[in-house]
């Protein structure tokens, strides 16, 4: 049985014979070599995409730490804070602990303190502010209550 041979020009305008088997065979290889491209350009795609992703996660990762960075300058800077004495009873100094590290202010006294630790004072006036005002509340309507006989 005789294979059939095909005619294929090469550039330089020379024929050449090459069997049905030959021809199948390099046919088969070009549409393997298609799909490892295809394959090696979507991987070389996801790549790209990652390493996209990972500039975008570290890029917003530098600016994060900035601002950390910016903020801890900050609450490191020196500001004036009075603390009144309070009550007789009350402790003349007042202590205060922050991520571990422990300061004593003295009451009754204009000090230098980092803007941190007068930002803890603050909230901790107005949160005792709040709590004497919800407390005042709660009496006055215990007070109207006894009043109306209803306790």
């Amino acid at each position: 049985m005789a294979t059939k041979a095909a005619e294929k020009v090469t550039a330089e305008g020379e024929k050449i014979e090459i069997d049905k088997s030959q021809l199948d065979s390099i046919l088969a290889q070009q549409e393997e070599m298609k799909a490892t491209i295809a394959l090696l350009t979507k991987q070389t795609q996801r790549d790209a995409e990652k390493l996209e992703a990972d500039d975008r996660e570290k890029t917003e990762e530098k600016r994060l730490l900035q601002l950390v960075k910016k903020a801890n300058e900050e609450a490191e800077e020196l500001v004036e804070a009075h603390i009144d004495m309070g009550s007789l009873k009350s402790n003349k100094n007042l202590e205060l602990n922050i991520n571990g590290v422990q300061s004593i202010i003295p009451k009754g006294q204009t000090v230098t303190i980092p803007k941190k630790a007068k930002e803890i004072i603050d909230n901790a006036k107005e949160q005792q502010a709040i709590a004497l005002g919800i407390q005042s509340k709660r009496a006055k309507e215990a007070e109207d209550a006894i009043a109306e006989e209803r306790i």
